[in-house]
């Protein structure tokens, strides 16, 4: 589906992709949702823009998601996701509210160079391979409270706008702060 643009609402909510899917510089207009969608190969929708809702509440992935300079235009919902093994955000930009809390990333999260332009969260979240936030732009509130980083974490060069919120975060070698830490 490399560069299809999508007039309509897109709903594969519980579909299970045998193949790997390909969405490279698809442009959804409207909404596109992924509720508890399986990914058994594989996402790549590196350049893809998605309209005012992305839903991908509860998805799968069991090989790599690429979503590398994706644009979200509208409310993105990555709630309770399952990352296998790695998930590449890098430059990506996120313009409205953005949720990754209950997510787990098994392998590589990088969100290197991304911007988020509203209130983002990765509450409860848990980076079970490094967690990549390099030069990544927070302009509102960003939320990592409850988080656990089981391996490392990389902030050099991320900005922070608005207020940043890392309370009870777990890290490796690390017990969980008892309240209202900051990196």
């Amino acid at each position: 589906m490399t560069g299809t643009r999508f007039e309509q609402t897109v709903d594969l909510s519980h579909a299970e992709f045998l193949q790997p899917v390909t969405l490279s510089e698809a442009v959804c207009l409207r909404e596109c949702y992924f509720v508890r969608a399986g990914f058994l190969r594989g996402l790549t929708a590196d350049g893809a823009t998605f309209g005012p809702h992305a839903r991908f509440h509860r998805a799968r992935f069991h090989d790599r998601a690429a979503f590398h300079n994706a644009r979200f235009n509208g409310i993105t919902e990555f709630l309770e996701v399952e990352f296998h093994p790695d998930a590449d955000f890098t430059g990506s930009e996120f313009a409205s509210g953005t949720g990754f809390s209950g997510s787990v990333f098994h392998g590589i999260a990088d969100f290197s160079g991304a911007r988020f332009e509203r209130e983002t969260f990765f509450t409860f979240t848990q980076f079970e391979g490094d967690a990549r936030f390099h030069g990544t732009v927070f302009r509102a509130t960003v939320d990592f409270d409850d988080a656990r980083f089981a391996a490392r974490d990389e902030f050099s060069g991320a900005v922070f706008e608005h207020d940043a919120r890392f309370a009870r975060v777990a890290r490796r070698d690390q017990p969980p702060p008892t309240s209202g830490s900051q990196d």
